[in-house]
C-alpha cells in the first residue's frame, strides 16, 4: 500500500493537487468557459473563465490556469510534455480574452489554491493613455443598490455608500 501510494503522488496535498490539476486540464478541453488566454508578451494558454458577479458597472469573473501549461502558439519540437512553460499569471497583471478581444485585469488570487492558479478578473473596459502606451484599466465606483438600515434603541438610521 505505501508504494502505491508514493506511486501515486506520495502525500496527501501532493495526490488531492495532481487530483485537481488533473480536472482543470480536462476541464480546459472540454468546457463552455474554457477560453484561449494572450499574455502581455503574446503567449496563448488556455484557461477557465468561470462567471462570478455582472452589474451593469463591473464584469467579474473567476480565472482558473495551470501554473504550468503548453504555449499554444509556440511552436514545439519533440514531446509535448517538453512544450510546457511558466504561465506567470499574477495579481495586478492584464490579459486579453483571445475569442472576444476584451481586455481583463486580475484583482485578487485564491493562495488556499496549490494546485493551479485561481484568482479573480475583472473587465477592463477603459484604457489609459501614459507616454503614448495604452493600458487597459478597471474603473469601479461606489454603487448602492438599496440603503442599510439600523436600528439602535427605538431609532432607525442608514448608512452612507462607502
Amino acid at each position: 500500500m505505501r508504494r502505491r501510494l508514493s506511486y501515486r503522488g506520495g502525500k496527501t496535498q501532493g495526490r488531492m493537487n495532481d487530483g485537481k490539476l488533473w480536472s482543470l486540464k480536462k476541464a480546459l478541453n472540454s468546457s463552455y468557459q474554457a477560453i484561449t488566454l494572450q499574455t502581455n508578451d503574446g503567449r496563448w494558454f488556455k484557461a477557465l473563465l468561470n462567471p462570478s458577479k455582472v452589474s451593469e458597472d463591473y464584469d467579474t469573473k473567476i480565472l482558473s490556469i495551470p501554473y504550468e501549461d503548453i504555449c499554444l502558439n509556440r511552436k514545439r519540437i519533440g514531446t509535448t510534455t517538453e512544450g510546457l512553460e511558466k504561465t506567470d499569471i499574477a495579481a495586478g497583471q492584464t490579459f486579453r480574452w483571445v475569442e472576444n478581444g476584451t481586455d481583463w485585469l486580475v484583482t485578487l488570487h485564491y493562495y488556499q489554491e496549490t494546485a493551479y492558479f485561481r484568482g479573480i478578473a475583472q473587465r477592463c473596459k477603459y484604457s489609459v493613455d501614459v507616454n503614448g502606451n495604452k493600458y487597459p484599466v478597471v474603473v469601479v465606483g461606489p454603487n448602492q443598490i438599496s440603503e442599510q438600515w439600523h436600528r439602535a434603541d427605538l431609532a432607525y438610521y442608514n448608512e452612507l455608500n462607502y
